[in-house]
């Protein structure tokens, strides 16, 4: 099928800083903290990055944005480190916590000594430059020493992405949500079409292995993640999900809006009369926990229902991961 490349109608393509600092917006210099710790207990690469970092050795997020992953590195001891290219982004984090060390700066020229980077975070970042990410695999793999580790997550060119968007070619497009899509032979720069800006590749796994080691890289593992956001590209999934939210909201409202009633008629505080027992409470919050871990952490290495997780994975992910490692030899 080659590679996809998705538009958007912007006045930027995505590999303009000018886009980013719209897309990140104004941060919360109160909720920032919260945030980020919210946005990183999420990920389902949080664990792995905690056992793999050190405190002694430097971990960079390669286009940090709002710098979360920093963020809560740092707070946990870590020597961590941020790049993006958004200069308001960055002077916005300086703001709001100045001992985070976020900087300005191109992936595709990393201000940090060959073989000084323990871990490198690449999350959602290489798939956004027209002509292709090779500079960025490779700048990533100057800096990453001997021993080191690349976590880089790309949009994944899954079977589910494949039904739907059979129908792009060169020439012809096929609609999703706000974006088109079309088919094309390689990663390169074009010359803008109306109104449509460059937004992303997909990849397909084999295709993304191969650039890695291009670029001087093994792929120790790679496993598909995001999965709800893959299944929303499915008309009638995005559909349900947006038809159930307007129920809850509603449901909501209604709640906020009628006063409980007791037998007696008379209006009683809002809120169950008896207290759920011990009991239902902790089968109640063991079941959360285990909800979160499947759905929102999607992680793989709970009995059972990670084998699903897994499947949901290389059929219908959003985004695939690629745990990679330096090869002995350097390409080239």
């Amino acid at each position: 099928m080659g590679i996809l490349k998705m538009f958007h109608e912007h006045s930027s393509p995505a590999d303009s800083p000018s886009y980013w600092a719209s897309v990140w917006g104004t941060l919360d210099r109160e909720a920032y903290a919260g945030d980020a710790r919210r946005h990183c207990a999420s990920s389902p690469l949080w664990k792995l990055t905690v056992q793999t970092a050190r405190s002694d050795r430097l971990f960079v997020d390669g286009g940090c944005g709002h710098g979360y992953w920093v963020k809560c590195l740092h707070d946990l001891g870590y020597r961590a480190a941020g790049v993006d290219f958004s200069e308001d982004t960055v002077r916005q984090i300086h703001k709001i916590d100045p001992r985070l060390d976020v900087r300005v700066g191109d992936i595709r020229a990393m201000p940090f000594d060959a073989g000084s980077v323990h871990v490198y975070y690449s999350g959602g970042v290489v798939e956004h430059f027209e002509d292709g990410p090779a500079h960025a695999l490779r700048e990533a793999r100057r800096i990453l020493a001997p021993d080191g580790w690349f976590f880089c997550s790309v949009p994944d060119l899954s079977p589910l992405r494949r039904a739907l968007y059979r129908g792009a070619t060169d020439e012809r497009e096929v609609r999703s949500g706000n974006l088109t899509v079309r088919r094309a032979g390689a990663t390169r720069a074009e010359a803008p079409r109306g109104e449509e800006r460059f937004y992303c590749y997909l990849f397909a796994e084999s295709q993304f292995v191969r650039l890695l080691q291009d670029a001087g890289f093994d792929v120790v593992d790679s496993f598909g993640t995001n999965i709800a956001w893959g299944l929303m590209e499915f008309g009638p999934v995005r559909d349900a999900y947006r038809a159930g939210g307007r129920v809850l909201e509603a449901l909501r409202k209604s709640k906020e809006r009628e006063p409980a009633v007791g037998a007696d008629g008379v209006r009683e505080a809002s809120g169950p009369t008896k207290p759920p027992s011990s009991r239902g409470q902790s089968a109640l919050g063991r079941l959360g926990v285990l909800a979160k871990r499947v759905m929102v952490q999607e992680d793989r290495s709970v009995p059972v229902l990670g084998r699903g997780v897994r499947l949901a994975g290389e059929l219908a992910a959003n985004m695939r991961v690629y745990v990679a490692r330096p090869s002995l030899a350097r390409p080239g």
